[in-house]
């Protein structure tokens, strides 16, 4: 681990709180870049803007001697300037831990403007019991290492965003294809002639087509299928980190995402059953209208066949019978045509 660490807590001022436990980061190994990235992510995590609105306070856990933790540090922020803002920088250092800083140090301290970092001329204050670190953290917010009750698990933590921001990802990529399609449907919609029948079997043809081609899209597929099981690991490692306020919200926030996917592909399912629905009413109709159009077309040619051949009655009783039958046959045809029709 980088001995950099985010507890989600937050100052006396509502500031974010980043944790630098400075032994660990020394027995890491990390150079002042790398420390300065890992500070800039950190800083892009909390979900409620207010919280870096004035910047971060930086939480130095110092169990060095001075010129160890304070130099390191320094060439550190100053990898950060301009791109973050560190409002408050406090150095907890109990009495017992050693002394608080070199002689070397605080001499070049007293040269330059006291408890300011050389290089990225941040202020800072060394704390050394709660009651100094009550002015700058409350009780509640205060980490277990500083004799407060607020403890964090860094394992848990790092796989918890391991799932939770692939999670969101999808959940975004995913609503912003179905919205796009939603919005789609209703401008076609809205555009077309609900009297111009062809254009309107295209138009639902098409959005059918579309709808489907987004309803099968592999990674909504699989959103939709794991998506419940990784709410659920979310929410079981959120219980080891019952401090974070970040967590908490990170939480809700997966939650609400993924319920509005869901909503707006059951939307969709929806509109494609609909249109499903639609276009087989319209094949019905279609080919309704070509068969009255050939039965209308026999009628006619048929029917002129039938009254001209009737023009003239027949002169025998057996013909006139034969006639009238033929006549009444026709009629008959002529009339169950009409009602399959008008039905």
């Amino acid at each position: 681990m980088s001995g950099i660490h985010f507890p989600g807590i937050h100052d006396t001022s509502g500031r974010s709180v980043i944790v630098y436990d400075a032994a660990t980061v020394a027995k890491s190994c990390l150079d002042p870049a790398d420390i300065g990235k890992v500070i800039l992510y950190y800083v892009s995590l909390p979900v409620r803007p207010e919280r870096t609105k004035h910047g971060v306070t930086l939480l130095v856990l110092s169990g060095l001697p001075g010129d160890s933790t304070y130099d390191h540090l320094d060439r550190a922020l100053l990898f950060l300037e301009s791109k973050v803002h560190i409002a408050s920088l406090l150095v907890w250092r109990k009495i017992s831990s050693g002394p608080r800083v070199t002689e070397a140090h605080r001499q070049r301290l007293q040269r330059s403007n006291s408890n300011v970092l050389p290089n990225s001329k941040i202020e800072y204050h060394v704390l050394d019991d709660i009651d100094g670190l009550r002015h700058f953290l409350d009780e509640e917010q205060t980490p277990a290492e500083c004799g407060g009750p607020t403890s964090h698990d860094q394992l848990e933590w790092v796989e918890f965003y391991k799932e939770y921001e692939p999670f969101l990802s999808q959940c975004h990529s995913c609503g912003r294809s179905l919205v796009t399609t939603l919005s789609d449907i209703r401008d076609v919609t809205a555009s077309h002639d609900p009297d111009d029948v062809t254009t309107n079997r295209r138009s639902l043809v098409a959005s059918h087509r579309a709808i489907n081609r987004v309803l099968s899209d592999a990674a909504l597929c699989k959103l939709r299928r794991d998506g419940h099981r990784t709410l659920t690991q979310l929410e079981e490692r959120a219980h080891w980190l019952p401090y974070s306020e970040d967590v908490k919200i990170c939480v809700e926030r997966a939650d609400r995402l993924f319920a509005e996917v869901e909503r707006g592909a059951k939307r969709l399912e929806q509109l494609c059953q609909k249109r499903k629905e639609k276009i087989r009413e319209q094949q019905r109709l279609k080919a309704l209208h070509t068969e009255t159009t050939e039965v209308l077309s026999w009628l006619k040619s048929k029917g002129a066949t039938t009254l001209k051949r009737h023009a003239s009655l027949a002169s025998t009783l057996p013909a006139l019978k034969a006639q009238e039958q033929d006549f009444e046959k026709f009629y008959f045809i002529s009339m169950v045509s009409q009602n399959k029709f008008n039905s």
